[in-house]
């Protein structure tokens, strides 16, 4: 089967269930594993090149209606098949999953794959339940802020965690927001976009012209914005950058992300027990 994805994290996704070797194209920013730098590219993420996606006559094109509507319908038109996937929650998630599995041939070896992945999910879910819910909010975006809404997979994966988050209806997937917003909210713990301290400036995506880029912050810069300067995460030095992978990516790589934020959090809860001991 010669599979197309338009969607970094579909890409990623694929290659874990082993069915990278029948990935003909990619867009722009799918940059992971390794392996899809010698793969075509067909346009960026936000705008596929129809054309080039037809040229090379694929079985499957895997896309996100929600960003990539008239692909889908184009590509349907012309009588491909199309495979929407666009999960909100981990077990959508694992569900998606195992369809791909189906649609595209995939072995047993690629279910093994999911079932770890889901028996890794439990495995954080219950370790982040063993201690008290926390207020957390995640701001996104630089000279305009937004916070994953339930109709996301940050908040997905977030709140599967136990962990208390900014209010927001169950139909948003983004609300805009402000500092100010953050403040009157109080969260123990922040998280926003940007650079892992020690790691490397992530290289800028194709096609992004954003001056002030929020993957390229540094943590701070956080410290400094001073509407939030009496917040609780800000006092207490909870404030974390996080890159793109850990939680805006809903593939295999998002537990990682996962993995990251129950330690800290197990961390957390091992210095404030010595504080009160």
């Amino acid at each position: 089967m010669r599979i197309i994805s338009l969607v970094p994290s579909h890409t990623e996704i694929l290659f874990a269930l082993g069915l990278g070797d029948q990935v003909v194209g990619v867009t722009s920013h799918c940059d992971y594993p390794p392996e899809v730098e010698k793969i075509q590219r067909v346009g960026l993420f936000g705008n596929p090149n129809i054309e080039k996606i037809l040229s090379l006559q694929p079985d499957l094109v895997l896309l996100d209606s929600r960003l990539q509507g008239r692909c889908k319908q184009e590509l349907q038109e012309a009588g491909v098949e199309v495979f929407d996937f666009f999960p909100f929650t981990l077990e959508g998630l694992f569900t998606g999953m195992e369809r791909l599995i189906n649609v595209a041939g995939g072995e047993d070896d690629a279910r093994q794959v999911v079932d770890e992945l889901r028996m890794k999910a439990d495995q954080l879910i219950k370790r982040a339940k063993q201690h008290p819910s926390r207020r957390l909010i995640f701001v996104m975006g630089s000279d305009v802020l937004a916070t994953p809404g339930p109709a996301s997979m940050q908040y997905g994966a977030l709140s599967a965690l136990g962990l208390e988050l900014y209010p927001v209806d169950f139909h948003i997937s983004y609300l805009p927001l402000s500092w100010g917003d953050v403040a009157k909210f109080d969260p123990e713990i922040l998280l926003v976009c940007g650079r892992v301290p020690g790691r490397e400036e992530q290289k800028r995506c194709p096609g992004c012209s954003i001056k002030n880029r929020p993957c390229a912050r540094d943590v701070e810069e956080i410290y400094h914005v001073a509407e939030i300067a009496d917040v609780k995460a800000v006092k207490e030095r909870k404030v974390f950058t996080v890159p793109c992978t850990f939680f805006c990516r809903p593939g295999p790589r998002l537990l990682e992300g996962m993995e990251w934020l129950v330690g800290m959090l197990e961390e957390d809860h091992v210095q404030n027990y010595d504080h009160r001991r």
